[in-house]
C-alpha cells in the first residue's frame, strides 16, 4: 500500500505540474500584446517543454494527453487572433499538429524504452537468482561431502562403543551404583547415533517417492511419535482435524521426517504450558501444511538463516534439522517459510504444490 500511495502521489505532483506550465504559457499568451509576434512565436515552442517532460515520464498515453491538453489551450488564442494574425494562421495550426505528432512519438519511444529496462531489470534479476542457486549447490555439495565423510568416520567406532556398551548393560545390575552412569553412556550414545543420522540425512537425501496420500494421517502419526516428548515438556500438542479430506502428492515417509522435525523444535521452543499445533489446509496450488507454538519465537535477522546448514540457536543442536526439511520441501517441488515475531511464537509452513504444479 506504502508504493502504491507513494506512485500516486509522484503522479498527482507530475500532473499539477504540468497543468501549472500549460496554464502560465497559455497565460503569456493571452495577456501578452498582439503586436509582438515574436514573443507569441517563442511562447508557442514553450508548450513543447510540458508536452515531451510528460511524455518522458509518462509515456505515450501522458505525452497524447499533455498534448492535447496544450492544443485545447491555444487554440481559443488562435481564434482570437484570426482577423488581426491571419498571416500567421497557418504556422500556428501546423504548431498545434505539431504538438500531438512529438507528443505521441515521444511517448512511443519512452514507452519503449521502459519495456526495454524492464526486460533488463528481470533478465538481470534472473541471472543473479542462478548466479545465487549455483553458489548454494556448490555450498551445499561441498558441505554434503564434509558432513558424509565425517559420518561414516564416527559411526564405526560409535557402532563398537554401542555393542561394548550394551554388553556392560546387562551385566550390571540397576541396585550397583556404576549403572546409573551406564545408563548415561547408552542415552548419550543414543544421542550420538541421532547425529549421525542428521548428517547422512542430508549428505544423501533420497528423491521421494511420492503418492496421493492423506495429510491428517500423517499428523496424526508425528503427533503420536512426539506425545511422550511434549509430555514431558509440560507442552499440550493438537491436531487439527477438520483437514480429513485432504490429500497430497508426496511421500509420507519424508513428510512425517520433516513434521517431526519442526514439531520437536517446537516443543523445545516452548515453555511448561506452552501448545503446539498441527493443522493443513487448501491453498490456491497446492496443500499447506502448519505447525505453530506459542513459544518465544524467533528473531528477524535469524528467520532468513534458520534454514541454512549448521545454522542453530539450540546449545546442543547440529543445526541440521531444518536444512533437512527445506531439502525435503524442495525435492516434492514445495517451499518451506516461517512467520514468526519474538514473543509471539512461530509457524513453520511446508507448501506441497498440486500434482500439475510439481512436474
Amino acid at each position: 500500500m506504502t508504493d502504491e500511495n507513494s506512485a500516486r502521489q509522484s503522479l498527482t505532483r507530475t500532473a499539477a505540474l504540468l497543468g501549472a506550465s500549460i496554464v502560465l504559457i497559455s497565460l503569456l499568451h493571452y495577456l501578452t500584446s498582439l503586436e509582438y509576434h515574436m514573443l507569441h512565436s517563442f511562447f508557442q515552442r514553450l508548450y513543447y517543454i510540458p508536452i515531451i517532460f510528460a511524455a518522458l515520464m509518462l509515456g505515450l498515453r501522458g505525452g497524447a494527453a499533455t498534448a492535447l491538453a496544450c492544443t485545447a489551450a491555444y487554440a481559443p488564442h488562435v481564434i482570437f487572433q484570426w482577423g488581426t494574425m491571419g498571416m500567421h494562421f497557418a504556422d500556428q495550426l501546423s504548431d498545434m499538429l505539431m504538438f500531438n505528432v512529438v507528443g505521441a512519438i515521444t511517448g512511443l519511444l519512452s514507452d519503449k524504452e521502459r519495456r526495454m529496462k524492464d526486460m533488463y531489470r528481470d533478465a538481470y534479476t534472473r541471472l543473479q537468482e542462478s548466479f545465487d542457486k549455483a553458489q548454494e549447490a556448490s555450498r551445499m555439495a561441498a558441505m554434503g561431502q564434509l558432513a558424509s565423510a565425517v559420518a561414516h568416520e564416527i559411526r564405526n567406532p560409535l557402532n563398537g562403543i554401542k555393542g561394548a556398551q550394551d554388553i556392560l548393560f546387562e551385566t550390571i545390575s540397576s541396585d550397583r551404583k556404576e549403572y546409573r552412569f551406564v545408563d548415561i553412556l547408552k542415552k548419550e550414545t543414543g544421542r550420538l547415533e541421532d547425529i549421525v543420522t542428521e548428517f547422512l540425512d542430508f549428505a544423501r537425501p533420497r528423491a521421494p517417492r511420492r503418492i496421493m496420500a492423506n495429510v491428517l494421517h500423517a499428523l496424526r502419526a508425528v503427533a503420536d511419535l512426539s506425545q511422550q516428548h511434549a509430555a514431558a515438556r509440560g507442552v499440550s500438542l493438537s491436531v487439527d482435524e477438520s483437514c480429513a479430506d485432504l490429500c497430497a502428492l508426496m511421500d509420507p515417509d519424508q513428510i512425517r521426517q520433516a513434521l517431526l522435525n519442526l514439531v520437536l523444535n517446537a516443543i523445545d521452543a516452548c515453555e511448561n504450558g506452552g501448545v503446539v499445533s498441527l493443522g493443513a489446509r487448501r491453498e490456491p496450488g497446492g496443500a499447506a501444511i502448519e505447525v505453530r507454538d506459542n513459544g518465544a519465537g524467533i528473531a528477524p535477522d535469524e528467520q532468513h538463516r534458520i534454514f541454512e546448514p549448521f545454522h542453530t540457536t539450540k546449545s546442543r543442536g547440529t543445526g541440521l534439522g531444518l536444512a533437512v526439511c527445506k531439502s525435503i520441501a524442495r525435492a516434492h517441488g514445495g517451499t518451506i517459510s516461517v512467520q514468526s515475531a519474538p514473543g509471539q511464537g512461530a509457524a513453520f509452513i511446508i507448501f506441497l504444490p498440486d500434482p500439475e504444479r510439481s512436474e
